[in-house]
């Protein structure tokens, strides 16, 4: 099985990690650690291998970089991506020597079919078994979420307010609620009646530009919009929203720098902008108001100016350490 083929992967590079190259050896709680990420992929892709017969392109898997510091960042795509949306990042977290957690959403990385299997009950799980695994092992951990992505990250501090605290958080486009243009996108595919909806068709049908990224990057993007965990990402999103709306953090200790633009078409702007008032009063919050940004604003294929979405993530965790 997959999974059992991944965990030997993961015990052998472990094994072969030369030690010179790091200032610490990883302890065997963060031996384990790895281990367990790596068992709890090969789980997934097993689950994968019994719905298709395509297996995620090694550019879309999950991936795991030891680093010479004490510290660890922890990232996550979001909706119809896949972990290489933040590579881009990643790359220059690991040239700071951090080690590098690029996580992925179950469901993700083939197809919309594959996607609608999975829910948002299994992501929560799978994200807060990765994070627990990591806290064994570092006390410092960053975070760098992305759409759903940050939401779940944002879910999952919550959750643990009472007993942990993040190094640092980076959000980008974190989605809680849709915007008005993104809800009637789905209304419209909905239609169809039908779980999943091409992308590229609907994007020359609609021109969302909020869906460009999957057909300027289609080896990277689900090719199908999963409608079933779009409904999952709504339901989530809202939850957390009325969770914050009812029991605000106010938490003016952790570190939080948010990235939104005004031109999204997905994430209700305002929305966003409400709950990070209540659950993080001191974000530093950059808007993109007056030169466009897209909702993928860390993707540079969409995005002329990624370079200051990292300079500032760079800037803003090497502040944090």
């Amino acid at each position: 099985m997959r999974s059992l083929t991944l965990i030997f992967l993961a015990v052998f590079q472990f094994s072969s990690f030369t030690w010179s190259q790091t200032e610490i050896s990883p302890s065997d709680a963060c031996k384990l650690a790895e281990i367990q990420f790596w068992s709890r992929y090969g789980k997934l892709t097993d689950k994968y291998e019994r719905l298709t017969s395509a297996t995620v392109s090694k550019e879309n898997e999950p991936s795991w970089s030891w680093g010479r510091k004490k510290q660890a960042v922890y990232l996550l795509h979001g909706f119809i991506g896949t972990p290489n949306e933040m590579d881009e990042i990643a790359g220059l977290l690991r040239q700071q020597k951090y080690t590098v957690i690029n996580d992925i959403i179950p469901g993700y990385g083939l197809n919309g079919f594959v996607a609608n299997q999975f829910s948002e009950i299994s992501w929560k799980n799978h994200v807060k078994a990765n994070i627990d695994a990591i806290r064994t092992c570092f006390d410092k951990i960053h975070f760098i979420g992305f759409s759903t992505g940050g939401l779940l990250i944002h879910d999952y501090l919550r959750k643990n307010a009472d007993h942990f605290q993040a190094q640092s958080v980076t959000l980008y486009s974190p989605f809680y609620k849709p915007h008005s243009d993104f809800g009637s996108l789905l209304g419209q595919a909905a239609r169809l009646l039908t779980p999943v909806v091409l992308t590229k068709p609907l994007y020359f049908l609609t021109h969302f530009p909020d869906i460009k990224v999957a057909v300027v990057k289609p080896e990277n993007y689900l090719q199908q919009l999963p409608l079933d965990a779009a409904h999952f990402v709504m339901k989530m999103g809202q939850q957390v929203f009325n969770q914050s709306q009812k029991s605000p953090l106010h938490d003016q200790q952790t570190p939080v720098l948010v990235f939104v633009s005004k031109f999204d078409k997905i994430m209700g702007f305002e929305d966003t902008l409400q709950i990070m008032n209540q659950d993080f009063p001191n974000a530093e919050v950059f808007e993109f108001t007056e030169e466009y940004a897209p909702h993928h604003l860390m993707v540079s294929a969409v995005h002329k100016n990624t370079e200051f979405v990292f300079d500032e993530t760079l800037k803003f965790i090497l502040k944090n350490k």
